[in-house]
């Protein structure tokens, strides 16, 4: 069956570069049915985007918009060869750039093809420019044969080959010159031999040329296609008040084509020609016909924007109204543009008017991921307002735009915090936001401190949705800063409502899912709770707090040993950081350790180590210590023990002198203490093993049981204490067996094998280290997988056949380990002892044991054989 092709068309224009998914709604103009079939999230997203749906129906989640192309293009790809062309591609509207970056990232295997253009000296936007993964061609001069050709095709102009040259001379091969030096030659007629040329080879004045030749009433028409951003017959017809026709002119003249109802100018500079006729007068003019003869609302308001002569209330007011929408749709970037024409529009004299637009332009700039221009603009208010409210909320919009400086959001935070005193909402508000920064900061008590202190805030306001977002808060503080009052987080949990507002670490579900992560070693409650919290906020377009919780989607996965889920995770969280130009050391960490977790040792390095330099650069304390213990688990992932113990052998003290809680230093600890055993540093590592002991018993976690058993069985190996170390290792496995964490168990049986093989028990290290490497093979772990072969080479002599035991096998050498006869397994079993023989038979091969004595070895320090 012979696969179709499907072309999908744009060609923006300078005037669309200010509309909201101009070039989107081009790209899928002819997809409507597929758009029909998408997931109802992704298809009201994009209904309302490309104005298919009333925006009161639901806000248009620039991810979900994203998601909905993604799925669209997928649809069409799986039917036949997608090409996505693209024609200026400088021009594009930033919600269709932002699209279709974020459609590039998802699409990989597919036969989608980008054939995108743009004029010489003029800029990719930047988020689509690091994102193509294409060739770049730059375009040559045609040559003679191809002018010539051009000239005959078009307009049927046949020329001497003496005159053709000037013609390739003047145009420099350009063809839109040598179509208008070929238009002026066929009206003028060719010149006589010797005889200059008299036509201007300047582009512009060749169109102007070309423009003045036309009736006054078509370049008036052509004025209101050119100002217009996507113009129409109707349009035109309605804003000149004059018949359609006056166009066809300009058709035949090629200026324009015209397709259906829609205008499209020939080449974007006939645009600029056109415009160049007008005055500044006849341009507020038409703009303000456009403006009565358009219905959507967006184009209407700005267009009247344009055509004011003067301040006007009204038309600030329909502007706002505009931005409103345009921010209902995520066209951030449009809305911004909008909220400053409002400012523009507002009588000086009406000071509030003018501080709430600026105010809603710098939002909307924020919101966009331009903080550069946003900042500017919330300093200048922050610095001619009064102490107080007004500038207490300046102050809090000013920091969530220095989020590569945490001193300085934090100083912002603390001065709103004495701006609000008098208003417990504002000071709540506040609150929560300041204890988030300290604990970033590295001052996880005042961040408890403060938490505590937003509570008692909160809860004299009388709003209940307000005071369970302190306590969530709270409990979260306490889980990374000190220990969790459970009767905190269950507060907080009952009276949150049920679908409340998103904030960052403000839902008691979100809460509770970290809770269930790092206490509880509960990864499969975690997921859920984090996955139905992520899933709310990619609803209801929280692009910060997806974020956030696609980070700790990412680090759970790690634990579950699903890299490939959470390689997923890390890159859409950081993605979407990267999107809003957010400082992304927090969200490069998540990468790294990814990355480090699959044996993918240069990309996990280079993520580290940038993170590392945004965070130290930030002075985000927190994440600074998460990038060293990646750094560190790296180390010791390539067995590079002397790099290692530099790294961590320092990072347990820097923790704890923070002042963080057992919660985040038992994540740091038992890296820390492997390095410093392996490089001998032992008296020093059994202070933090100590430490890590006694958070195993403040916390109870298995987790944490596991892991100071685990390296508590190193230690005693490396002070040749043999029966101290098997006993603690034992301890290990036993602890390991209830916990979701594959990546640590192989770790330990790799460990126990090491120490095993070390000290001359062969069969049993084997068997170990035959187990670690199916544990890290199978997850995916390709460094450790490496070290658990490399360990197993050493050992030589006969191995086992790699097989694992069956159930019934399993069965049979655990029975007999325990000194059961042939007789007595059999009789268990309820089978021959002629049976019990075979399976002893098929255990001795795959084990590489010998006798019922080795069997027992095997299997007191191996713990049960994995079954597939």
């Amino acid at each position: 069956m012979r696969r179709r092709s499907r072309v999908l068309r744009a060609a923006p224009t300078l005037a669309e570069a200010t509309l909201s998914f101009a070039a989107l709604g081009d790209l899928l103009a002819e997809t409507h049915e597929l758009i029909a079939r998408l997931p109802p999230p992704q298809r009201r997203a994009l209904e309302v985007a490309l104005l298919l749906q009333d925006g009161a129906a639901g806000r248009a989640d620039a991810r979900a918009v994203g998601l909905g192309l993604v799925g669209v293009l997928r649809m069409l790809s799986a039917t036949g060869t997608v090409i996505v062309v693209i024609d200026d591609i400088q021009w594009i509207d930033a919600p269709s750039g932002g699209a279709l970056s974020f459609a590039l990232r998802r699409l990989a295997g597919e036969p989608i093809g980008l054939l995108i253009s743009t004029r010489a000296g003029a800029s990719v936007p930047a988020e689509l420019d690091r994102r193509l993964p294409v060739e770049n061609l730059g375009m040559t001069g045609l040559s003679i044969g191809a002018i010539h050709s051009l000239l005959t095709t078009r307009l049927g102009l046949s020329t001497p080959r003496m005159l053709l040259l000037r013609i390739h001379e003047a145009a420099s091969g350009n063809p839109l010159v040598a179509l208008e030096i070929g238009r002026a030659l066929l009206e003028h007629g060719l010149p006589e031999p010797g005889e200059p040329f008299g036509i201007p080879t300047d582009v512009q004045a060749l169109f102007a040329a070309r423009l003045a030749r036309l009736p006054e009433e078509t370049l008036t028409a052509l004025a209101v296609a050119a100002l217009a951003a996507a113009p129409t017959r109707q349009l035109v017809q309605a804003a000149t008040g004059r018949p359609a026709d006056a166009l066809n002119a300009a058709a035949g003249a090629g200026v324009i084509r015209l397709e259906g109802d829609r205008i499209h100018f020939a080449h974007p500079l006939l645009i600029s020609a056109v415009d160049n006729r007008l005055d500044a007068d006849t341009r507020r003019k038409l703009h303000r016909r456009i403006a009565e003869a358009t219905d959507d609302g967006e184009e209407r308001a700005r267009h009247l924007a344009l055509g004011a002569e003067a301040p006007s209330a009204e038309i600030a007011r329909e502007l706002d109204t505009a931005v409103a929408r345009a921010a209902a749709r995520s066209a951030h970037a449009v809305a911004a543009e909008l909220a400053t024409l409002a400012v523009k529009l507002t009588d000086t004299s009406d000071v509030d008017a003018v501080r709430k637009r600026r105010l809603a332009a710098a939002q909307q700039y924020s919101e966009a991921g331009d903080a550069t221009r946003a900042r500017p603009i919330l300093e200048e208010l922050a610095s001619g307002l009064p102490s107080g409210l007004a500038r207490a909320r300046v102050l809090l919009d000013l920091s969530g735009t220095h989020t590569g400086n945490v001193k300085a959001m934090l100083d912002l935070r603390e001065r709103a915090i004495r701006e609000a005193v008098g208003d417990d909402r504002m000071l709540a508000e506040a609150g929560r936001l300041l204890a988030l920064t300290y604990h970033t900061a590295g001052q996880p008590k005042r961040a408890v401190a403060q938490a505590s202190e937003t509570v008692e805030v909160s809860a004299r306001t009388g709003d209940v949705a307000l005071l369970a977002e302190a306590l969530s808060v709270q409990a979260m503080m306490q889980i990374w800063g000190d220990r969790l009052a459970p009767e905190v987080l269950e507060k907080a949990l009952r009276l949150a409502p049920p679908a409340g507002q998103l904030r960052l670490y403000g839902d008691a579900r979100v809460v509770d899912g970290v809770r269930l992560m790092l206490l509880d070693d509960d990864l499969d409650g975690a997921r859920r709770c984090l996955s139905a919290s992520e899933a709310v906020a990619r609803e209801r377009g929280d692009d910060n707090l997806s974020a956030i919780l696609l980070n700790h989607l990412a680090e759970l996965e790690c634990r579950a040993g699903r890299f490939e889920v959470a390689a997923r995770c890390a890159a859409e969280s950081f993605e979407i950081r990267d999107q809003f130009r957010f400082a992304n050391g927090a969200h490069l960490c998540m990468v790294a350790l990814v990355d480090a977790c699959r044996g993918r040792a240069d990309s996990a390095r280079d993520a580290a180590t940038r993170g590392l330099a945004l965070c130290e650069e930030a002075g985000n304390e927190i994440w600074i210590l998460r990038h060293i213990r990646v750094l560190g688990f790296l180390a010791l992932s390539e067995a590079d023990l002397v790099r290692a113990g530099n790294i961590l052998g320092p990072l347990p003290v820097r923790a704890a002198k923070a002042g963080y809680g057992p919660a985040l230093r038992q994540q740091f600890l038992p890296d820390a203490i492997e390095a410093l055993i392996a490089t001998g540093e032992l008296a020093q590592a059994a202070v933090r093993l100590k430490e890590l002991e006694e958070i195993a018993t403040t916390l109870g976690t298995a987790w944490a049981g596991a892991m100071s058993a685990r390296e508590r069985g190193l230690l005693a190996a490396a002070r040749r204490d043999q029966a101290a170390s098997i006993a603690a290792f034992d301890q290990a496995l036993l602890a390991h067996e209830s916990l979701p964490d594959p990546l640590e168990r192989g770790r330990t049986l790799l460990a126990y094998g090491q120490v095993l093989r070390r000290t001359g028990q062969r069969r049993a290290a084997r068997a170990l280290l035959e187990k670690a490497a199916s544990t890290f093979e199978e997850i995916g772990a390709g460094l450790w997988l490496e070290q658990a072969r490399g360990e197993s080479g050493r050992i030589g002599g006969r191995t086992g056949s790699g097989q694992a035991l069956t159930g019934a096998e399993e069965r049979v050498a655990h029975l007999v380990s325990e000194g059961l006869t042939n007789r007595d397994v059999a009789a268990a079993m309820h089978v021959t002892e002629r049976t019990i023989e075979t399976h002893l038979s098929s255990i001795y091969r795959k084990l590489d044991v010998r006798s019922r004595t080795q069997l027992a070895r095997t299997f007191s320090v191996g713990g049960r054989q994995t079954t597939h």
